[in-house]
């Protein structure tokens, strides 16, 4: 069965787990690389990560990218989005169709 995690604040992420998704609560950036890290060993099929988090380790994300798994989900948190999420999506549909389609 495919294993599906969450990274965030714990208040913001705490609802997740009626769905069956894996926490990772987080309060800074050591615990989100960690977080991260694990999902990947744990070969977790898809990990969501809020903006706030994400804003600090998107450079292990791009890393984490270049491999099959996890697919890492970029969302916005409580306060609202600071665009991160929509720009990756920007990122993954010119990388899968070769042009800037979806957001022109």
């Amino acid at each position: 069965m495919s294993k599906i995690g969450i990274i965030g604040d714990r208040d913001l992420i705490l609802g997740f787990k009626a769905l069956g998704v894996e926490l990772f609560p987080v309060s800074n950036k050591e615990e989100t690389k960690n977080a991260l890290e694990e999902a990947v060993k744990e070969k977790f099929s898809i990990c969501f990560i809020t903006e706030k988090w994400a804003a600090l380790v998107l450079d292990e994300i791009k890393n984490i990218r270049k491999s099959t798994y996890p697919l890492v989900t970029i969302i916005p948190d409580a306060s609202g989005s600071t665009g991160i999420g929509q720009e990756w999506i920007r990122e993954s549909a010119i990388r899968a169709i070769g042009t800037d389609a979806l957001f022109k």
